[in-house]
C-alpha cells in the first residue's frame, strides 16, 4: 500500500516536523482539523472521492481522540478543544461509510473509565454509530 493510499482526516494543528517529514517521504496529505471544523461533510466528501479515485475499497480507522474532549469526554487522550464536535466527527463518518467502495470500520481509543457510570457516552457513541452504518 502507498502512502498517499491514508488520508489522515480531522488531526489537530499541523504535525510536528518530523511527521511532516515521514508524511512527506510516504507521499501522504491529509485533512487537518482547519479543513474540516464547519465543513465535516463537504471535507469527508473530499477526501472519501479521493479515496475512491485511489483504491478498489477503504477501511476507516476512526480514533475517538478526533472528538473534542469537552464535547465527547471518552478519548483516551485528553485534547480539550482541538478536536471537532461529536456531530461533525459521526457527519464525517457517515459520509466514508457510505461510500461504495467502503470496505469497514476500525474504532479505537474510547476510553471506558471515562465514561459515566450508567455508561451514557458508550451508548451516545453506539447509537451514533448505528445511525452512521444503516444503509
Amino acid at each position: 500500500m502507498a502512502g498517499r493510499d491514508i488520508v489522515p482526516f480531522g488531526y489537530p494543528g499541523e504535525p510536528p516536523a518530523i511527521e511532516q517529514a515521514f508524511l512527506a517521504r510516504h507521499d501522504m496529505s491529509g485533512y487537518p482539523i482547519s479543513m474540516v471544523r464547519g465543513r465535516a461533510k463537504q471535507a469527508a466528501t473530499e477526501a472519501r472521492a479521493r479515496l475512491e479515485t485511489q483504491a478498489e475499497g477503504f477501511v476507516v480507522h476512526f480514533d475517538v481522540d478526533v472528538i473534542d474532549f469537552v464535547d465527547f469526554p471518552a478519548a483516551d487522550v485528553m485534547q480539550p478543544q482541538q478536536g471537532l464536535t461529536f456531530a461533525e466527527a459521526l457527519a464525517a463518518l457517515q459520509v466514508f461509510c457510505a461510500g461504495p467502495k467502503f470496505a469497514g470500520l476500525v474504532i479505537t481509543e474510547f476510553n471506558p473509565d471515562h465514561d459515566d457510570q450508567d455508561g451514557t457516552l458508550a451508548t451516545r457513541l453506539i447509537d451514533g454509530l448505528a445511525h452512521v452504518l444503516q444503509r
